[in-house]
């Protein structure tokens, strides 16, 4: 009994070796039972995971198939998205800098010569990466472990971090950088008003790194205004300026890969938004409250572009449970109102952006409802969310509540590989399968 009390203790301590644990189990949990290109996006993830696999970093022609494509083409069925040896697709103009775990896990696989194997070793790469920057997220902030554990452990936060989709890093990533930029904000240690010279180099590495990923993620960058450091507008300005410019040029270099929707017209879009900001302004606005439920819902758990979905009641659940999670456990440190004031404009710059950005390529013309935001899209600004709602105020049963919050994690997850379970048979064909090399095919054809 004493040792599991200190195992449980040890836990709510150290948050970090929860999330190893968990994330480890379910993840390769999920992995297993989602079968190949189930994920969305995930052969288009693929194929440019390949071309950086195969030396091609950065390419306007897009090169011909590789010897690493063909063991994924006779396998693909209609739908895979995965595209023809001349075709364009979008996620040719991601930064590199998102796949590199993914295709060092397709080049160490490549002598199998088995699509399965390739496939599932990039897959495992992504996942390993991805827990790694996660773990060392939580063990470096000084402040909202537990959030960090329980956010990056929802069902689709798993469900993308295992897959081939540039969101495993670009989430993990951010939640990394978030991470350092709490330590220097909010560390015992941070008593003084200066940064050292190797933190300012961190700082801007991550930055620079940041305005690599989807366009550019630089919000993280911005909380250095948040420091003690006199000199901290100089460091901003030097530091995140010129990572804007580069990223604005890897964009504007990749802007023939871009997606565009089925309908959208981004001639007339841009035309539109340039005569009537004001009126886009309402669509961003009108979009976010028609459609941020459903983005929530995306947010906790919607696998495979909505093929398998959670009962209506553990998404209320897990919005109670974490609303609940939010009054209840307390910051390490006290966060200011003056903090919380400075990420609400963050937070709403975030929206505009993205919802502007896919008004003009994903957006039919006259249409007042802005699609192509996912909820999966909020992960990598969710430590935003944790300054804004921070409570100051110290409960006397805040284990209890880590304690409660940890359980109902793990029955979501469990409840989770059901669902995925339930929609894919990844199990139910693996029993047939057994069956059938334990016992002769003419026996499994009785019972069929």
């Amino acid at each position: 009994m004493d040792k599991i009390k200190c195992l449980v203790s040890s836990l709510l301590e150290k948050p970090e070796k929860l999330f190893l644990i968990l994330g480890i189990f379910f993840g390769l949990f999920f992995m297993i039972l989602t079968p190949k290109y189930m994920v969305q996006d995930e052969g288009g993830h693929l194929h440019r995971a390949t071309e950086i696999a195969n030396g091609h970093f950065y390419n306007k022609v897009h090169p011909k198939v590789s010897k690493l494509d063909t063991y994924f083409k006779p396998n693909l069925k209609i739908g895979d998205e995965f595209p023809d040896e001349f075709g364009l697709f979008f996620h040719s103009g991601y930064s590199p800098l998102m796949y590199i775990s993914s295709a060092i896990g397709l080049k160490i696989s490549e002598f199998s010569c088995n699509a399965n194997i390739i496939f599932y070793m990039a897959r495992l790469l992504n996942l390993f990466a991805w827990l790694a920057m996660i773990y060392f997220a939580i063990r470096l902030t000084p402040v909202f472990k537990w959030f960090f554990m329980l956010f990056a452990l929802l069902p689709m936060s798993i469900f993308e971090g295992m897959s081939l989709s540039a969101d495993s890093f670009v989430n993990a990533f951010c939640f990394l950088f978030f991470a350092y930029m709490f330590k220097l904000i909010y560390s015992d240690n941070k008593n003084s008003i200066k940064l050292s010279g190797k933190e300012i180099f961190i700082y801007a590495i991550f930055t620079l790194i940041s305005a690599q990923l989807k366009g550019c993620l630089i919000y993280p960058a911005l909380l250095i205004f948040l420091t003690k450091d006199k000199r901290k507008y100089l460091i901003g300005l030097c530091t995140i300026v010129p990572a804007i410019l580069l990223g604005a040029l890897w964009v504007g270099i990749n802007s023939g890969n871009v997606a565009i929707g089925v309908f959208a017209e981004p001639d007339i879009n841009k035309e539109f938004l340039l005569t009537h900001p004001l009126t886009v302004l309402y669509y961003c606005a009108k979009t976010t409250i028609t459609l941020f439920p459903n983005w929530l819902k995306e947010m906790i758990a919607i696998f495979g572009g909505y093929k398998a979905q959670l009962n209506i009641w553990a998404y209320a659940l897990t919005l109670i449970v974490y609303s609940i999670s939010f009054m209840k456990i307390q910051p390490e440190q006290k966060i200011s109102t003056s903090h919380k004031l400075f990420v609400c404009p963050l937070i709403i710059i975030y929206f505009l952006s993205v919802l502007t950005a896919l008004f003009i390529t994903w957006t039919a013309p006259n249409t007042e409802i802005i699609y192509g935001f996912q909820g999966r899209y909020i992960t990598c600004i969710l430590p935003l969310f944790f300054i804004l709602f921070a409570k100051n105020t110290k409960p006397n049963n805040e284990n209890f509540f880590k304690i409660f919050s940890a359980t109902f994690l793990i029955l979501l997850l469990i409840y989770s590989c059901f669902i995925l379970n339930d929609t894919y048979l990844v199990l139910y064909k693996f029993y047939w399968k057994l069956l059938y090399w334990f016992y002769k095919p003419e026996f499994v054809s009785i019972i069929y």
